[in-house]
């Protein structure tokens, strides 16, 4: 999965910082989460947790990446419906 530098250094910090203070189990709630870079970088890095984003179109092209990428139990996604 490409991923611009800025993102990938925020998941390795995200991922060392949790790691480090004992929290590697700690769920991620990511909003803004579309079209799912962060997530699924820390997906990837054994991270669960949920991605949220107010846009329909861009949470399904997240969708698509979970499931190409294999990451669809690792990623709870909600959209503008599911916040009220």
């Amino acid at each position: 999965y490409i991923q611009d530098v800025n993102s990938h250094a925020l998941v390795k910090r995200v991922h060392e910082t949790l790691s480090s203070q004992g929290l590697s189990e700690a769920e991620f709630l990511d909003l803004c989460a579309a079209p799912g870079g962060k997530s699924i970088g820390l997906a990837f890095l054994g991270h669960t947790g949920v991605a949220m984003d107010e846009s329909p179109k861009r949470l399904e092209i997240m969708k698509e990446n979970l499931t190409r990428l294999g990451l669809t139990e690792k990623i709870r996604i909600h959209g503008p419906k599911d916040i009220r």
